[in-house]
């Protein structure tokens, strides 16, 4: 029976996730096997390792679980058309007298690893029969337990939920430091322990998803927080027809709030001063947002961007070499113009004005993606982003059980995550996303495999 439309996650062909073109026992070959369970292994274990750079090879080892015929000839595709609209937007650079920094658009595949690789995940990752999918549940679940127990610790030892990053920052709450790790921590918490809960047919992956969101919620990276229960209570609104779904998800919420407001009393006074910050105040984001508006005002660069790396996004910051606190050769530093017109004023602004907060940050994906790649492919990825929105809500409200309960964790994430690209740069976070895309991407199989055994 030919898929319907909610069925097609997305992309539009049918094939995406389980690819019907396989005769049978090609079929069987495309199923995990302990390959992809040791590279799955090792991804998780690169992400998770307390290391400044080591997760950005994730990104590249997940390839590894790929092994379906015509991957290879697909990659080169995707990567020559990605070339091409590269040497476009640089070539109408140049041609404006504007200097081009060549490391920023070195460090631009690095940083975008992950998002750059996911339609590759989404069509090619091998499919989970229910053994290999209990087994990822299974691993999972004992990865939260850990992360959550470490979580704790760290919390009783720093008094500080911003030193909450699990095996991630490890070192940080003996350092006395606050990291981005904490950030990054709870950017893959908070969707695994969604997709346990569930999924997870067992008490004890029930108990793991629990401690894995009492560990998020002690960590309070607040805009995750707010964004991931505020798109959960919309989509439980907007799927309209489950009233046991928006009570539940109403008390769930309640429950959330009272603990966060227990552990961080302060987040709802937080919260209103980063809407006077970002919204209401002359912030760095804000005169970033309107410089680049400014600047789409070119039609070169409304058409085909700036270049990537040659705006705001993380690889530009990098290349800038007052980003991070690692030291670069001289050779990879190098500031775009961009950056140095209108990026480096307003980070002096931020230490003036930000409080550290990462809302009044001078830089975000939801700014960066259209200025460096044009506003025609931002809007093509605005649309395949809602029409992904709008099927997984179409399964919720045709189906029941597991399959239901998965649409609307993937779309709960991935309305957050959207949100959240107004915030900071969170395409790039490698270390962050790397896990939940795959999991997203498992989780879609895993939708589609419960559709065509129930009808």
């Amino acid at each position: 029976m030919r898929p319907t439309v909610a069925d097609s996650l997305w992309y539009p062909r049918p094939n995406v996730f389980v690819d019907t073109r396989l005769s049978p026992d090609r079929d069987v070959a495309n199923e995990w096997g302990r390959r992809e369970r040791l590279y799955f292994l090792l991804v998780l274990g690169l992400v998770s390792f307390p290391s400044t750079s080591l997760y950005y090879a994730a990104p590249v080892v997940a390839l590894l679980l790929l092994r379906t015929p015509g991957v290879v000839a697909w990659c080169a595709k995707w990567c020559m058309a990605l070339a091409f609209l590269s040497f476009v937007s640089f070539s109408f650079l140049l041609a404006r007298g504007v200097e081009l920094s060549l490391p920023a658009a070195a460090f631009y595949p690095v940083t975008h690893g992950v998002m750059l690789l996911l339609p590759v995940y989404a069509r090619f990752l091998p499919r989970m029969n229910e053994e290999s999918w209990q087994w990822l549940l299974k691993v999972l679940g004992g990865w939260l337990i850990l992360q959550s127990a470490i979580g704790v610790m760290q919390f009783a030892l720093g008094q500080n939920g911003d030193m909450v990053s699990g095996t991630f920052g490890f070192f940080d709450v003996f350092r006395g430091s606050v990291t981005i790790s904490q950030v990054m921590f709870t950017c893959t918490v908070f969707p695994v322990s969604l997709v346990l809960l569930a999924s997870g047919r067992r008490r004890w992956l029930t108990l793991a998803a629990l401690s894995g969101l009492f560990a998020a919620i002690l960590a309070q990276s607040g805009h995750q927080t707010i964004f991931l229960f505020a798109s959960a209570v919309a989509l439980a609104i907007l799927q309209g027809k489950r009233v046991k779904l928006m009570l539940g998800v109403v008390l769930i919420g309640a429950l959330f709030a009272i603990t966060l407001l227990s552990f961080h009393p302060t987040t709802l006074e937080t919260t209103h001063s980063w809407y006077r910050k970002t919204i209401v105040h002359e912030s760095p984001k804000k005169n970033v947002a309107l410089a680049g508006i400014d600047e789409l005002g070119n039609p070169s660069a409304f058409f085909f961007g700036v270049g990537p790396g040659q705006f705001c996004s993380r690889a530009g910051l990098i290349a800038s070499g007052k980003y991070l606190t690692v030291s670069f050769p001289s050779f990879l530093v190098e500031p775009s113009h961009a950056y140095r017109e209108i990026i480096e004023p307003q980070r002096k602004r931020y230490k003036e004005v930000g409080e550290s907060s990462a809302i009044a940050q001078p830089y975000a994906s939801a700014i960066a993606i259209p200025l460096e790649w044009g506003v025609p492919v931002a809007a093509t990825l605005l649309f395949f982003f809602g029409r992904t929105l709008f099927r997984n809500i179409a399964v919720l409200r045709k189906s029941d059980g597991e399959r239901a309960r998965l649409a609307y964790v993937v779309s709960t994430v991935l309305m957050a995550f959207f949100l959240c690209c107004f915030v900071e740069n969170y395409v790039e976070f490698v270390q962050g996303v790397t896990i939940p895309a795959l999991l997203l991407c498992l989780a879609g199989q895993r939708i589609q495999k419960l559709g065509k055994d129930t009808a």
